[in-house]
């Protein structure tokens, strides 16, 4: 899955009432997309 893609995953999980921290590792854990750099992304697109 690309990056772009693996963020927007986050984004939803996020809307569903997921904790950033948890989607990104999450997702992280399905894609191999770091963690870490996931939710940096996903707190760039929240702001």
């Amino acid at each position: 899955m690309a990056f772009p893609d693996a963020v927007t995953q986050v984004l939803e999980l996020v809307r569903g009432g997921t904790r950033l921290k948890e989607a990104a590792a999450e997702v992280a854990s399905l894609t191999g997309h770091s963690s870490r750099e996931l939710y940096q992304a996903g707190l760039a697109v929240k702001r």
